[in-house]
């Protein structure tokens, strides 16, 4: 897809017909793997605070597919969007819990997710104290993807609203 090229304002459209199509076919799986290709691209284009709109509306109906790699991806899209958003710990916790549960799968994410994933990364790590990183990211290692999503979730949704 378009994503993997980096050619994010062309990927937004197709990502978008790709959703009709899928819906159309009635395959949820698809609907939710298409969802997260046009977060990627929300990011790149819109920023991070519609990436995590989008990822608001997408990330309860992805995660009750219950496929692993999906709600690894979620949860991936989730850190890269908090990062982006200078909630470095929050970006750790999240990479910790995906990575975590990478290895235990062996799940591998490709060459071109990794580098998209260390391109949102890379400023957050230098937001906090290295320990302050590596603790984060150690917690998320002990959590669920279902956990460490609706963690992230609630908590921008209290943030969001003043709370």
């Amino acid at each position: 897809m378009l994503v993997d090229l980096e050619e994010f304002e062309s990927a937004l459209p197709l990502a978008r017909q790709a959703i009709a199509a899928s819906t159309a076919l009635n395959d949820p799986w698809a609907v939710s793997l298409d969802e997260v290709n046009l977060t990627v691209a929300l990011l790149r284009v819109e920023g991070p605070e519609r990436a995590l709109e989008h990822l608001a509306d997408i990330a309860e109906r992805a995660l009750a597919l219950e496929d692993l790699d999906l709600s690894i991806s979620v949860v991936e899209l989730l850190a890269m969007t908090v990062a982006e958003l200078g909630e470095a710990a929050l970006a750790a916790r999240l990479i910790g819990t995906a990575d975590a549960q990478r290895e235990a799968s062996g799940l591998l994410r490709t060459e071109p997710d990794e580098a998209l994933l260390q391109s949102s990364l890379s400023a957050a790590r230098g937001l906090v104290p290295p320990s302050d990183w590596t603790q984060a990211y150690a917690e998320g290692m002990l959590l669920s993807v279902e956990s460490a999503a609706e963690g992230a979730l609630r908590l921008r949704a209290r943030e969001g609203s003043g709370a």
